[in-house]
């Protein structure tokens, strides 16, 4: 394999197992708040119960454990936004990823065809550049095709190495932190 797949490969690991761990976390959460409203409820029958009786002490105490699950409760819930926005974020970002992946399979597939470097191969992964509208890989891949000798079907490795690692470090920018 070559060392720019296995970056890619890596990112995309990477990319997915944040988007994993957020979402667990996420069902985490959502099932603490659940426990916590159950918990909010039995307070509130034990504070009906002491409510029916001269226990001023133990209605108090009710009380303050009810007013610290409706605590605990606002912050799980505040936690759950937070995370929910992470993983919407994270899932923006890996649909952004996407056509990144697209090039470089293209870009990978001039020098790596059966038939070897063709104008066709080349042709065809220069929309898939170009939908990136990015001045530096586009320049990347220009200087790429300008080393191809079709005729000797030979071309510089550098070139393309350097137009695949370019997409590379720009998926690494798209994955949140």
């Amino acid at each position: 394999m070559r060392p720019a797949s296995i970056i890619l490969i890596i990112a995309v690991i990477v990319g997915l197992g944040a988007a994993v761990f957020f979402f667990y976390q996420n069902k985490e959460l959502e099932i603490e708040i659940a426990a916590l409203k159950d918990k909010k409820a039995e307070v509130e029958q034990e504070l009906a119960a002491l409510k029916s009786t001269d226990l001023a002490k133990d209605l108090e105490h009710t009380q303050l454990k009810l007013k610290t699950s409706e605590n605990d409760l606002s912050e799980s819930k505040k936690e759950v936004a937070r995370l929910g926005s992470r993983v919407k974020t994270l899932e923006t970002s890996l649909r952004k990823i996407k056509p990144y992946l697209s090039a470089i399979d293209a870009v990978q597939e001039v020098v790596l065809g059966e038939s070897g470097v063709t104008k066709s191969l080349v042709a065809s992964a220069d929309p898939k550049v170009a939908a990136l509208q990015d001045a530096e890989i586009s320049s990347s891949w220009q200087e790429a095709k300008q080393n191809i000798d079709f005729e000797r079907m030979s071309w510089q490795q550098r070139f393309f190495g350097d137009t695949i690692s370019t997409i590379i470090l720009r998926i690494l920018t798209i994955i949140p932190n």
